[in-house]
């Protein structure tokens, strides 16, 4: 096989791949704006899929035994995800001020720098990395990031708020029909950014041809 340069083809191939880029993080935006919606729709299921994922993840992260991943590495990923596993009570709501919230951050930072340095040592082919990231690290914190859930009443909850006002949000909303539903902080995201298209480019959300 002969190796040719082509000048015009490799200028194509930048705009090329801005455009499949483009693309991918359109799909990726599109998936996780529907993900939002179920979560958001049906909480109390959800509650229980995010939990079966979480037992996932601490299957794969002790079954990296079997490929010799260093027991540091298996020891905290599996306990970083027992920290979200606790807080998974509060699900929708994130109590960013809860001690087993802040230590699962921790964690996870200090499971991305060790992870890091793993594969920075010991080569190993990209999809497999990104299955490592994708399963046993990713999966759980970007499902809470995206199920994080604010009402009219309340910000993201702190500490100071028990149990006990997480169950008066919850009755609340289910007696008032006036009040909105709780939102996700992800979908929130869209929808802002929605209405700022529509200003720009109509100059008003509401406006009908």
């Amino acid at each position: 096989m002969k190796y040719k340069s082509n000048t015009f083809l490799y200028l194509l191939s930048w705009p090329g791949s801005l455009f499949q880029l483009l693309f991918i993080t359109l799909g990726i935006a599109a998936a996780l704006y529907y993900l939002a919606e179920i979560i958001e729709e049906y909480s109390t299921k959800s509650r229980r899929y995010v939990r079966y994922l979480l037992i996932f993840s601490v299957v794969c992260n002790i079954a990296l035994i079997i490929d010799g991943m260093p027991y540091l590495i298996i020891i905290n990923g599996v306990l970083l995800h027992m920290c979200y596993y606790a807080c998974i009570k509060h699900f929708p709501y994130v109590v960013f001020t809860d001690p087993l919230f802040i230590l699962g951050t921790v964690l996870l930072v200090l499971q991305h720098y060790l992870a890091y340095n793993y594969f920075l040592e010991y080569f190993c082919p990209f999809s497999e990395i990104l299955a490592y990231f994708t399963f046993c690290l990713w999966l759980t914190p970007f499902t809470f990031f995206i199920s994080a859930t604010t009402t009219d009443t309340s910000l993201p909850l702190t500490g100071h708020q028990t149990m006990d006002s997480l169950q008066d949000i919850d009755l609340t909303n289910n007696n008032s029909m006036s009040k909105r539903k709780p939102r996700s902080n992800f979908l929130g995201i869209f929808y802002y950014l929605l209405e700022q298209k529509n200003e720009l480019l109509y100059g008003g959300r509401n406006k009908v041809f």
